[in-house]
């Protein structure tokens, strides 16, 4: 966000991401720093099945939708959606839970620097 001080009244030019020019000479730090914190994530989040007991709120009924065909709205397809993603790569419910709270630990972090 820009502020023109050019003393006509308070004008604010918002720049859109992609008219930012990236500095080339910082890429490299961009490239090391990414991997580190996707290292750093799951070094944080490893063994979170020791001390994350399984929820009985929402959570459940999420995945039980996710693992089910039938995706109403007013359960949070896109939810569901993640869970049936993430039962591609790991079947049972358990593993399944601990492995999304893997993965919301970790990628959130992720998104946020990119």
């Amino acid at each position: 966000m820009r502020a023109d001080s050019s003393g006509e009244g308070s004008r604010v030019c918002l720049l859109p991401m992609a008219a930012m020019s990236v500095n080339p000479r910082l890429a490299w730090l961009d490239a090391c720093l990414v991997p580190l914190l996707a290292v750093a994530g799951c070094f944080y989040a490893v063994g979170l099945e020791r001390f994350l007991d399984l929820g009985f709120g929402d959570e459940p009924y999420y995945m039980n939708r996710g693992l089910s065909e039938y995706w109403p709205a007013e359960w949070a397809p896109l939810y569901s959606a993640w869970y049936a993603f993430l039962s591609l790569f790991e079947p049972r419910r358990v593993e399944l839970y601990y492995l999304n709270q893997f993965v919301m630990s970790v990628l959130p972090a992720l998104a946020m620097y990119l």
